[in-house]
């Protein structure tokens, strides 16, 4: 079983709000405007563990900093220590005719793990998290939104295990 404390001693996160989108990089999916609401809520409790895989590892990396952990290239073995490490997982995906014509896999595991789930309000996701049910859905793009979503769950571990349960039964 998957429980994430492998991963979670690894990085030091014991007693951090981790927060995750595994997946490669791509514009679309939102990672900068997921970088950017961690790091402009400045909090020392939450991490954001990111892969590097995709496009344009290195800007994201500049425009990160200490809040967050760069995973190198990891064996898809361990994907699920990484979501299972992890208390919010986030897909803040961008408005695009590919991305409201598309719904993000990732999804399916996060709900089959039980995590808490920030998701841009795109295509069938509202549909997946029952409006807002099993997940918080945020306006794609908005930076605002998304900060207020991380900081809801980050505050509300009753919430997070509320969210991830009705998540994993809904799945």
């Amino acid at each position: 079983k998957h429980t994430g404390e492998k991963i979670r001693r690894k990085y030091k996160l014991e007693n951090k709000i981790v927060i995750t989108h595994v997946g490669t990089l791509h514009d679309f999916k939102g990672i900068d405007l997921l970088i950017k609401s961690v790091r402009e809520l400045g909090r020392d409790d939450i991490k954001l563990i990111l892969f590097e895989s995709g496009e344009n590892i290195k800007k994201y990396k500049e425009m990160s900093g200490e809040e967050t952990i760069w995973v190198p290239h990891i064996d898809f073995s361990e994907v699920p220590d990484y979501v299972a490490a992890a208390d919010i997982y986030v897909i803040p995906t961008k408005d695009t005719p590919y991305t409201r014509a598309e719904t993000p896999r990732k999804i399916f595991d996060a709900m089959a793990m039980g995590k808490a789930i920030i998701a841009s309000k795109l295509a069938d996701v509202p549909k997946f998290l029952d409006d807002g049910k099993c997940g918080i859905l945020v306006k794609p793009g908005s930076v605002d939104e998304l900060k207020k979503a991380i900081t809801i769950l980050a505050e509300d571990e009753n919430l997070r295990k509320n969210l991830g349960k009705r998540a994993r039964e809904r799945y």
